[in-house]
């Protein structure tokens, strides 16, 4: 059954979302990139020239949806977003949400909180208007809620967005919840912190799942309901990510086990990076993001996925259906 999710261009049916990259940054920045303003000069022209082209071979590939999940502290720009929509012809889906503690700007909550004031309350009143009545004054809504641990603990600051998230899903079954599993380290955490907050798991997609390969770890999880984001396809081998191999073995394995329908494929794409230009050295380039380009998934993955046994119903279902039911929910 379908319903209506927001984009950056107001509500679309979630049977018109087609393909789908289910977790992507067009724009991203780390928190301070706007103190380097003098050497980091806007130029939406420029801009342009590079998204632009990228949007348009990922079209060529089928993609009519990207899930920006750039965080409310990482240089997320909904009116820039509803300009690349409407110029490139394709639907994108934000967030409201922040990053986990080491990666993201704390200190703004944490100051807030210090003093007295109820932080997470007032985290809970943000996410709740950004997605019910739009985000500052520009009437654009989020169409998820996206929530973030660092590696290997959720802190007592990211728990704050956690329980916030937790209450909003509670109260409205049609509400996504997208994370940030640093390393894949806390997935089995996450997931057991929302079955304890009564969380439906349907209405989590568990990203960077695919930074684990703890298969009993996965299966624990799906096994759960949850949705599991295979998400960072063409990052491997550095920062804690397996290869890509082995992330395939996990789709096959976690297919056959049943839990086809609950995987959702993306890059963790960076299209712009906010701040100074961050030229990969060669020997990451060469090595560890090779393959990290925006038509790898369809070019290697998806017939490495039918050549492993995958048939082309299920090999559909990643990229078409298993998005489209995500956000119509049951």
């Amino acid at each position: 059954m379908a319903r209506m999710i927001n984009t950056v261009t107001g509500p679309v049916s979630t049977d018109d979302l087609g393909a789908v990259l289910a977790h992507e940054h067009v724009i991203f920045g780390y928190p301070g990139y706007e103190g380097d303003a003098s050497f980091n000069v806007w130029d939406e022209e420029r801009f342009f020239g590079v998204v632009e082209p990228v949007i348009e071979k990922i079209k060529q590939q089928g993609i009519k949806t990207i899930v920006d999940c750039t965080t409310n502290d990482l240089g997320r720009d909904v009116e820039m977003l509803k300009k690349v929509s409407v110029r490139c012809g394709v639907n994108i889906i934000t967030v409201s949400g922040y990053y986990y503690e080491r990666g993201g700007a704390p200190g703004y909550w944490n100051f807030r909180r210090n003093f007295g004031f109820p932080a997470e309350e007032e985290i809970y009143e943000l996410m709740k208007r950004e997605y019910y009545d739009g985000i500052a004054k520009t009437g654009i809504k989020a169409g998820a809620l996206k929530v973030a641990s660092g590696i290997g603990e959720i802190t007592d600051y990211e728990l704050m967005f956690f329980r916030a998230a937790s209450r909003i899903a509670k109260e409205d079954p049609g509400v996504r919840i997208i994370t940030h599993c640093s390393h894949g380290t806390m997935l089995k955490e996450q997931a057991a912190f929302f079955v304890e907050q009564g969380v439906n798991p349907a209405q989590v997609q568990l990203g960077h799942f695919c930074d684990t390969v703890d298969l009993s770890a996965q299966l624990d999880v799906v096994g759960q309901g949850f949705y599991a984001g295979f998400d960072r396809l063409g990052q491997v081998g550095f920062d804690g990510m397996p290869y890509d191999d082995d992330r395939f073995a996990a789709i096959v394995a976690l297919t056959g086990a049943g839990f086809g329908k609950q995987i959702v494929l993306s890059n963790d794409r960076l299209y712009w990076f906010l701040g100074r230009e961050f030229p990969f050295p060669e020997a990451v380039t060469e090595n560890l993001i090779k393959e990290w380009h925006w038509t790898y998934i369809f070019e290697k993955v998806l017939p490495k996925l039918r050549s492993m046994g995958l048939s082309e119903e299920q090999v559909h279902d990643l990229m078409f259906e298993n998005p489209k039911h995500f956000y119509a929910g049951a």
